[in-house]
């Protein structure tokens, strides 16, 4: 739990058009209870760390090998050019570009294996339907998402060495 409170005080300050953007941690459980305890105005944008294994490095830091989810309140029923105009070009891809220049820029986080950025992969309707090379495939697909309500994210693998009693501290 440490990484996902060392994130937040890292992004405590990030707004992406005039929104302060959220920031929390856990797992599936937790996302909902924290999306269920807030106004739909004030959960979103929201950045989401998953609490994966940390590895000691040493007696002072740690290496974070997890997940960032990057969240937009979304419509289910929107189509990727309208999905991309609404919700990734003015939120989704400003914030990672401000969470890449935070993460880069602190003295106490070295990001492994992101010398261009952070890999990612944008998840339309996330949670909805799984995407697939196979368009063949006859599967139903969900109408629902695994979150209580429909967004838009891109998720980010993260790799990284923090020193988290100094983030916490600063």
């Amino acid at each position: 739990m440490i990484e996902g409170e060392c994130l937040k005080e890292l992004f405590k300050d990030i707004v992406i058009n005039g929104i302060p953007v959220t920031t929390h941690y856990g797992d599936q459980k937790e996302l909902n209870a924290w999306i269920a305890s807030r106004t739909r105005t004030s959960t979103f944008p929201l950045i989401w760390c998953v609490i994966n294994k940390i590895t000691p490095i040493n007696s002072t830091q740690i290496n974070v090998n997890s997940q960032l989810i990057l969240f937009q309140l979304s419509n289910n029923q929107m189509l990727n050019s309208e999905r991309f105009t609404k919700n990734y070009q003015p939120y989704l891809i400003p914030l990672y570009d401000k969470v890449n220049s935070v993460l880069k820029a602190n003295n106490f986080v070295n990001l492994k294996d992101a010398r261009f950025g952070i890999q990612y992969i944008d998840e339309p309707n996330y949670g909805v339907q799984s995407n697939t090379v196979d368009f063949s495939s006859s599967n139903t697909t969900k109408q629902k998402s695994v979150t209580i309500q429909t967004v838009d994210a891109r998720i980010l693998f993260l790799n990284m060495d923090i020193n988290p009693n100094c983030i916490l501290i600063n």
